[in-house]
């Protein structure tokens, strides 16, 4: 399988009642009390009466103001649900009907989706609606930047890193012994990392977790662990898994399963970058599809936030360098 390289630079009123009188608060608080057996609560704890009256106007003012959390609140959801009908209405309406949509809405609906505020219904036909109209460059950046926003992302106290991701869902036809080669590079001298997870679908293939756990490497590493695996030159590579770095991503497998074809997530979550060098970070992935080498040159620019970007040039594809 071609491999395609991007390397980027990533770079109180009782009291004052017993004052008045001449008495300690406290023994106005007794006097009330005397012959009842009763004992205010606030004596009982030890806390002064004026602690009592605060504490009884906090709560007072917590609940005036609950009504309007709770419109806040109902109007966000609202606007929420808004926003994801108004894309679904676009993208969704067939091959030659359905309309592109920006990269900022294309990351406000995956952030809705990551969040849990739409329903899956209509996280799955967001998901598989763009994968059918064919997603355009902005909106997969815009899936990348929702991503990225939700990943734990910690930098190395090394200089450069190379980061391995290979496809999450796995290899079906062979073994991917690419997931031996940061343990390689690190012999070599330069720190890397993979990432990936224990299975996904569409494949639910042999993936860097299943075969570096079989051979009992460790594969729970946080990125902060992972880092410092990297800076220790007796090891100098590590794994991270998605479900450690990003948990919201990784809550959506299932969901990802039951509509069957890749959506775009495939495409950029190798791009998620949990672990990066303090000067560059080499981005090593791989395309199937040969027209989708260039898009995945461009989507590296923006995961490289700046860096340069190298591609190889198939027979009959133009570099984009």
């Amino acid at each position: 399988m071609p491999a395609a390289t991007i390397q980027g630079s990533i770079t109180g009123g009782s009291a004052a009642s017993g004052a008045a009188s001449g008495a300690a608060p406290g023994a106005a608080i007794r006097s009330a009390t005397a012959g009842t057996g009763a004992i205010p609560e606030a004596t009982a704890q030890g806390a002064t009466p004026g602690a009592t009256t605060s504490k009884a106007t906090a709560g007072a003012a917590t609940r005036s103001a609950t009504p309007g959390a709770t419109a806040s609140k109902e109007t966000a959801g609202a606007h929420d649900a808004g926003l994801m009908r108004s894309i679904i209405q676009r993208i969704a309406t067939g091959p030659e009907l359905s309309k592109d949509i920006t990269r900022d809405e294309a990351r406000r609906g995956m952030r809705l989706v990551l969040d849990g505020a739409v329903d899956p219904v209509r996280a799955a036909v967001f998901l598989i609606a763009l994968r059918m109209k064919r997603e355009t460059d902005d909106e997969n950046l815009g899936i990348l930047d929702a991503v990225r926003e939700t990943t734990e992302t910690v930098t190395a106290p090394v200089d450069e890193v190379v980061d391995l991701s290979d496809p999450y869902n796995g290899f079906n036809r062979n073994l991917p012994v690419s997931a031996f080669l940061p343990a390689v590079l690190a012999g070599c001298g330069a720190p890397a990392i993979s990432h990936g997870v224990e299975s996904m679908g569409p494949k639910f293939g042999a993936t860097h977790r299943r075969v570096l756990a079989a051979c009992g490497a460790t594969v729970a590493s946080t990125p902060r662990e992972a880092c410092a695996r990297l800076a220790d030159p007796d090891v100098g590579w590590a794994y991270c898994d998605q479900s450690v770095f990003n948990p919201r991503l990784h809550a959506l497998a299932e969901l990802r399963s039951l509509i069957v074809k890749r959506p775009a997530l495939a495409t950029v979550e190798v791009m998620a970058g949990p672990v990066r060098g303090r000067r560059r970070t080499h981005v090593v992935t791989g395309y199937v599809h040969k027209p989708r080498a260039v898009r995945a040159g461009k989507r590296g620019r923006c995961a490289a936030q700046g860096g340069k970007t190298r591609l190889p040039s198939p027979a009959g594809l133009p570099s984009d360098g």
